[in-house]
């Protein structure tokens, strides 16, 4: 039993170091993409993406990312993503995203129309799919990848540009929208598949309705956070940093004497 535990020890820490490198080795080839593609003005998103496709080519048989290291590149992904919009929101121009929400309005219609109907149309249609995975595939397609969007117009400064913040609306009421349609779908469903004695109509409102009351909900709290809570925590950071840095300051002047 001893000697067992011993051996999961040693299993347990050869696999996290394991994954230690291996993330480690990622992060110092990623910083030398950005600077080599930042010379020629391609996007750095395209280099991250190539070395993707690179590891899973070479991972084709699950020896190089399995176990805990597929868990830890899993976690780092969806944080990576939840902080690149999360820093988008904080340093969006609330003012000029609705000056440009008239036009957003109209290229996200478009996109609904075009996008939507026509990949309902030819995945019904053309592909024989069905008709619940005809309504899925329109709503994929109405969907925005705001992370790969974003992430090259912030390399560029240029999401506080008009066209920027019409891209940015744009892409959120791409997304809301997705959210708002697959819900509904959802909702639907059992009534498709004859699983419920209830209309259609029915299902429909009753989800519009939980959907609104908790977007009405989602919405005020985070209007009450940015507008009493988010600036009081800025502010504070704020302080911290130029303290920090004014102490750095010091300290440099003072080993220069």
């Amino acid at each position: 039993m001893e000697y067992d535990r011993k051996f999961s020890m040693i299993d347990s820490g050869s696999a996290v170091a394991y994954s230690v490198l291996f993330l480690g080795t990622l992060i110092v080839l990623s910083i030398f993409i950005r600077s080599g593609l930042k010379k020629t003005g391609v996007p750095s998103l395209i280099g991250f993406m190539a070395l993707g496709f690179l590891i899973r080519l070479v991972d084709s048989q699950g020896t190089l990312i399995s176990g805990e290291t597929g868990k830890i590149f899993e976690f780092l992904a969806e944080i990576g993503v939840i902080t690149l919009l999360f820093k988008v929101g904080l340093e969006s121009n609330l003012k000029g995203l609705i000056k440009q929400l008239r036009h957003a309005s109209i290229i996200w219609f478009g996109n609904i129309i075009f996008s939507g109907f026509l990949g309902f149309v030819i995945a019904e249609y053309v592909f024989h799919l069905g008709l619940i995975p005809s309504l899925f595939i329109a709503v994929a397609l109405t969907a925005t990848s705001v992370g790969v969007s974003v992430n090259v117009w912030q390399e560029e400064n240029a999401m506080k540009s008009p066209t920027g913040e019409l891209l940015l609306d744009v892409a959120e009421m791409d997304d809301i929208s997705g959210i708002v349609f697959l819900a509904l779908i959802l909702s639907i469903i059992p009534v498709l598949k004859g699983n419920q004695d209830v209309s259609i109509t029915d299902a429909v409102g009753k989800a519009i309705g939980v959907l609104l009351l908790k977007l009405f909900t989602f919405g005020f709290a985070c209007t009450l956070f940015s507008r009493y809570v988010e600036p009081h925590i800025t502010s504070f950071f704020s302080k911290k940093i130029i303290k920090n840095e004014g102490i750095k300051n010091v300290w440099k002047k003072h080993h220069s004497l």
